[in-house]
């Protein structure tokens, strides 16, 4: 049965296409796209779609368009189960189904399409089949096609969406929704470098006064322009958008501030790790992301690179690496999914493929979840040791300072005693598990944990009270409040410190060594002012360790009482103490540097750059101890 469109009025949301020839068949294209959406259902779904409808085939100006309506029988959201996520045990199929009308609509004006499905995770099939070479002749609309057609320095943007680069820590958010007249104005330079842009909305000037307001998700090929007023709106406000997409010269990322996509893959080689995080609000997922997500919840990815190597296609240039990413569960491992990254030549978005360890091309649950949440959503971050990461499919290189931090207080380790720089406690007695603290044997002779080197610094013999606040809750490793000075006023040191994970004298620059810890330095300057530490000591602090020359019996209330006593003249000082970064490996020519070393020295001094301001903030100093030598 063919059904007239002119009724139709659908939401004016956007798949965009690019075909490679203005004699591209509507027809022929809409037979290929059935296929791909037909295949590969939700688990929600039982029985298999079936058309029932044919949209009649429809011109408007420029434009040509045919579709099709096709029906499911869906599980009801509130049935438990099937899916992936549900025990096997518990899968139950539904005694009672929605009978639901999905719409699929190609609409072509020269050599731009668009498509309009109506069920949520259609589009990625039609991509998923776009680039597997099913649906044939197309290829995606290139993200900076659209960037160039709907958005200019000069319009307004007053939408934007932004996806960290960074790592996840508590202290930056990791992704941004922005709101305003005009959020290219807000944009901060400094702290949002470190994130690109993902989505957003703009006004695309139609005259004096006037404008189009249009949404775009450039990186997954796709625009919305709202509620069309009936279906000559639809088509004349798809029109218009094809043709601004015919006409439109490249541009790499709408907001110049933020980081930029790489524009060949060249220096991409073997990942260092992997993670992942859920974007947007559950309500708008995929049914395939929800369950994906349910089974991946609690599961951590550890990619491992031994003896991942690069090979090369001799006849395309395309390099490939096959990872092994081990899935842990609370430190127990869960399985194993071979993920394959692939750099092709002529391309700037990195193809991601889960290679199933059965001999069928089909993947068991979990394989299939990671495909899902890396593959088709692009909740993924794979990161490597120069800097470079890969967001979703799309390599960036965040902006980092290439200013370098002066903070630091260069320190020599072996003296007077001589200090393990990857030990941060002293341990038990013979015991050789580092996890075995020993907080009592802080300042022994012979030990050589970071936490007696703090001692030495500021402990017994030293004037001012130290205290250690080491353990859950805490405010900082140890808090220092040295005596009055001329002018009245006592400085109160945060003592941070982490042991390093190496201690080899050519430990190279890491910047993961630095987050966790700086991180946690950052939060905890909630802890800033005189009356909460003092109320945090006493509440969940008082067995605490503390260190006074004029009075050896002090214990952590003594310590608050003291700190109140010294009233609001108190000036704070956040120090971080961590010896994985060298002097000679730090202070360097970084004109001189290799591409990898000056990346790693310019995230370092950002990170660094970004606590010393967030510090500077709240009136604090900030100061990072490194190693001499």
């Amino acid at each position: 049965m063919t059904i007239d469109p002119s009724h139709f009025g659908p939401y004016l949301s956007l798949g965009l296409l690019m075909a490679g020839s203005a004699n591209r068949s509507v027809a022929t294209l809409l037979a290929e796209i059935r296929n791909a959406v037909f295949s590969g259902r939700p688990n929600s779904e039982q029985g298999e779609p079936r058309s029932v409808h044919a949209v009649e085939k429809f011109t408007k100006a420029s434009v040509e368009g045919k579709g099709f309506v096709y029906r499911v029988r869906d599980t009801p959201s509130w049935w438990r189960g099937p899916a992936i996520s549900t025990p096997p045990g518990a899968r139950h199929d539904s005694p009672v189904l929605n009978d639901v009308l999905h719409l699929v609509l190609v609409v072509k004006c020269a050599r731009s399409i668009a498509v309009y499905t109506s069920h949520p995770s259609d589009w990625g099939r039609v991509v998923r089949a776009v680039e597997d070479g099913s649906v044939t002749k197309v290829r995606p609309m290139p993200a900076d096609l659209i960037n160039g057609a709907f958005t200019h320095s000069t319009w307004a943007m007053p939408t934007v969406w932004m996806k960290g680069l960074h790592h996840p820590v508590q202290t930056k958010a990791d992704s941004k929704q922005l709101t305003g007249l005009n959020v290219r104005s807000v944009i901060d330079q400094f702290g949002d470098q470190t994130y690109h842009f993902s989505s957003g909305r703009s006004r695309v000037p139609l005259g004096v006064g006037d404008y189009e307001s249009i949404g775009l998700s450039p990186s997954k090929h796709r625009i919305w322009l709202g509620q069309p007023a009936d279906f000559a709106d639809f088509c004349a406000r798809t029109e218009w958008a094809l043709k601004l997409l015919s006409g439109a010269s490249a541009v790499a990322a709408p907001i110049a501030e933020l980081a930029q996509p790489l524009g060949s893959l060249d220096k991409l080689g073997v990942p260092d790790e992997i993670g992942w995080a859920p974007q947007g609000e559950r309500d708008s997922w995929t049914s395939e992301a929800a369950d994906a997500f349910a089974l991946l919840e609690r599961v951590s990815l550890d990619l491992d690179t031994t003896d991942s190597k690069i090979i090369e296609d001799d006849d395309t240039g395309d390099r490939t690496v096959h990872m092994v990413v081990h899935l842990v569960a609370q430190g127990a491992p869960v399985t194993d999914v071979m993920l394959e990254i692939r750099y092709p030549q002529a391309s700037n978005t990195v193809a991601l493929r889960v290679v199933p360890a059965r001999q069928t091309d089909e993947l068991d649950s979990y394989e299939q979840a990671i495909e899902t949440i890396l593959v088709e959503e692009g909740w993924g971050k794979i990161r490597y040791s120069d800097g470079h990461v890969v967001s979703g499919k799309v390599a960036y290189l965040p902006h980092y300072s290439a200013v370098p931090f002066t903070g630091w207080e260069w320190v020599d380790f072996t003296t007077p005693r001589a200090v393990d720089v990857t030990k941060e406690k002293p341990i038990r007695l013979g015991a050789t598990d580092r996890r075995a603290a020993d907080l009592s044997r802080i300042g022994e002779m012979g030990d050589d944990s970071l936490f007696s080197w703090a001692y030495d610094r500021w402990g017994e013999g030293r004037p001012g009270l130290l205290l250690c606040d080491d353990g859950s809750g805490e405010i900082a490793d140890f808090l220092h409040l040295a005596p009055l000075d001329d002018d009245g006023e006592s400085l109160l040191t945060f003592i941070h410190a982490k042991g390093g994970k190496s201690g080899d004298s050519d430990r190279g620059l890491s910047v993961s060594e630095y987050e966790v810890v700086i991180a946690q330095a950052i939060k905890n300057l909630a802890y800033a002012e005189p009356e909460a530490i003092a109320a945090k000591l006493r509440a969940l602090s008082a067995n605490a360790r503390v260190w006074n020359e004029e009075d050896p019996g002090l214990d952590a209330s003594g310590f608050a009482d003291e700190l109140l006593r010294r009233g609001r003249k108190i000036r704070r000082r956040v120090v971080v103490l961590h010896p994985h970064t060298l002097r000679g490996q730090y202070e360097i020519d970084t004109g001189g540097a290799t591409p990898s070393l000056r990346g790693r020295h310019a995230q370092l001094s950002t990170l660094l750059l970004e606590a010393e301001a967030t510090c500077r903030s709240v009136g604090a100093q900030f100061s990072v101890i490194g190693a001499d030598q």
